[in-house]
This record gives C-alpha cells, sequence and structure tokens, in this order.
C-alpha cells in the first residue's frame, strides 16, 4: 500500500496551482483535466476537492495568487531607498517578470470573461497605491508635475492592462509599436517628462510581447 505523505495544508495549495499553472501554460487551460492535475501532485481526488470545488476555482485562485505577488513586489518597491525615477523604471521594466502575459493567456484560454476583468480590477485596485506613492515622490523630487498622482496611477494601470491584453485587443506589430509609444508619450505628457524621458515604457512593452503582436 503506497504511504502519502501529510503536508501543511497551505503547502498543499500551492503544490495545485503550481502543478495547475504549469498544466495550462503546456496543454491549455482546456484540454486540461482536474486529473492531470492530481497525477502530477500525486494526491487523492478527495484531497483536490478538499482545496478546490473545480478547475475553474483554481484559476480563479491562481489569478488572486497573481494579484498578490504584484501587491508584494510594488510593496518592494515602494519601500525601496531608490529616486522615484529609478523605481518607476523598474517598475516598468520588470512588470513581465511576474508572470502577467502568462496568466493573461491562462484566463483567456479559460473563456471566462468575468474571472478575467476581476484579475483586471483587481490589479489595478491593489497595485495603484503603490505606482500612486512614486508618482507623489517624484513630485516632491520635482521631477513629475501633477495634481493628480493617484488618479495617473489608476489611469496608467488601466490603460496598460486593457489596451496590451491580448484577450481583449489583437494587435499587429505596427499597430502594437505606434500604440505602445503614443501610450509612453501621453504619460511622459501627464506627468510633465520632457518627451522620450520615458521611452523605455514603449520598449518593455514591444520587448516583452504583451499582445503577442500579429506581423
Amino acid at each position: 500500500m503506497k504511504v502519502r505523505i501529510t503536508k501543511d495544508p497551505e503547502v498543499r495549495k500551492n503544490e495545485i496551482l503550481d502543478a495547475a499553472s504549469a498544466l495550462f501554460l503546456s496543454k491549455g487551460y482546456v484540454k486540461t483535466t482536474v486529473s492531470d492535475i492530481i497525477e502530477v501532485v500525486d494526491i487523492a481526488k478527495g484531497t483536490f476537492y478538499y482545496y478546490f470545488k473545480s478547475k475553474e476555482e483554481v484559476m480563479n485562485a491562481l489569478a488572486e495568487r497573481f494579484i498578490d505577488n504584484a501587491t508584494q513586489y510594488m510593496q518592494q518597491m515602494l519601500d525601496a531607498k531608490l529616486p522615484a525615477a529609478e523605481k518607476m523604471r523598474r517598475l516598468i521594466t520588470d512588470s513581465g517578470n511576474l508572470g502577467g502575459v502568462e496568466m493573461a493567456e491562462q484566463l483567456h484560454q479559460a473563456n471566462n470573461t468575468e474571472m478575467h476583468l476581476k484579475s483586471i480590477v483587481g490589479a489595478i485596485h491593489s497595485c495603484s497605491h503603490a505606482v500612486g506613492e512614486i508618482v507623489q515622490q517624484g513630485i516632491n523630487e520635482g521631477i513629475y508635475r501633477t495634481k493628480y498622482p493617484r488618479e495617473i496611477a489608476i489611469i496608467m494601470l488601466a490603460a496598460s492592462n486593457f489596451l496590451f491584453d491580448e484577450a481583449i485587443f489583437s494587435w499587429k506589430k505596427d499597430e502594437l509599436a505606434r500604440l505602445a509609444e503614443a501610450y509612453a508619450s501621453i504619460i511622459e505628457q501627464v506627468l510633465g517628462v520632457e518627451a522620450g524621458g520615458l521611452s523605455y515604457i514603449a520598449e518593455s512593452i514591444m520587448k516583452s510581447g504583451v499582445g503577442h503582436a500579429k506581423p
């Protein structure tokens, strides 16, 4: 008889989420079954259903975990002893490391509009405070000029999360390039930064492949 190892509930739950995330990316959300997840984690079916009622609930938990990770990253950036300009640069150029593109792909495969929008709105709400604080720091340092730091943060996050999400828009490569340049230019203007000062925004968008631009 095979002896099953008892693990801390949080550890077990994260094992299920990790396995599901990998399977969703490799096989696709639709083709992945609960049995596939159970096999990879090597647990009993009852153990899976103790933590999650369905595959859809697993996806929802993955979206929430992504938001939590993004929030923690934002707080670390906010707490860093760095000039606002460097915080903003790192915030933009490192955002791809959070797995946002992969999460968008998984949610798109899930074909669950409500869940997808919930994850986007959750990300905007959870991250806007930190971004707004960075903008306020830039105002205090004299590099940004705006009366609406928090509101600008919300607009930045909302625009980037919707415009560059393949599940919402599918841009051709040249369209994405112009849109990314326009987005960077608009942010420069609302923050009072000289033209080209935030060009890394457009470069980061194109480099990360957000939008999965077509030729």
